[in-house]
């Protein structure tokens, strides 16, 4: 099934019931409610989705809590050792006597099962954006063919020319959606509201 409506990952939460959650409400951006992750949330679901079109965007909304943040969300094949599409706040590790502000790297997974299984997980593309921790960030990617363009606060940042095979990303059967976290192979949970 490929989907052309968007897709909202966060409808694998379940409603938190009261504070003593691992996932509560908060204020959100202009005081809407918005969802609070501890390090304890454990959120993950069956994927649904068969296939990735070519031509495809991801809209986030998130405030992290530590510069060093994580997987925002991840899809891994049934194995757990292939993350299929992910995205993942770090802080910058470059040191740059010029740069007296701290940088967060938002980086985009993406890979095929098929071919990914031998090699460690990389990001496609990786963008060095000013630090938002504790702030209401809004980013998207767009990615169009071996185009991938990073908008920060709904403006165009920055696009990278990248290499991707195959376009359309197929996304092996039994497959699960992870947010905050990227299942328990791979280092990078943290806490964030979204």
């Amino acid at each position: 099934m490929v989907y052309d409506a968007p897709l909202d990952f966060l409808t694998a939460i379940d409603l938190p019931k009261d504070d003593s959650s691992d996932i509560v409400y908060v204020s959100g951006l202009d005081g809407y409610p918005a969802f609070y992750f501890t390090q304890r949330a454990n959120v993950f679901k069956p994927l649904v989705l068969q296939r990735l079109p070519q031509n495809f965007s991801v809209l986030v909304t998130v405030k992290p809590s530590e510069l060093d943040g994580g997987f925002l969300f991840a899809i891994l094949n049934p194995f757990h050792d292939v993350i299929q599409l992910g995205l993942r706040l770090n802080a910058n590790s470059e040191e740059d006597e010029e740069n007296e502000d701290d940088e967060i790297v938002i980086s985009l997974y993406y890979s095929d099962y098929r071919t990914a299984a031998s090699k460690p997980p990389s990001p496609i593309a990786t963008f060095s954006v000013p630090d938002f921790v504790n702030e209401w960030t809004r980013f998207a990617f767009k990615v169009t063919g071996n185009d991938v363009t990073l908008y920060y606060n709904c403006e165009e940042y920055k696009t990278l020319r990248i290499e991707r095979n195959p376009l359309d990303l197929p996304f092996e059967d039994g497959s699960t959606l992870y947010l905050g976290q990227a299942g328990y192979e791979f280092e990078g949970k943290f806490e964030v509201s979204t």
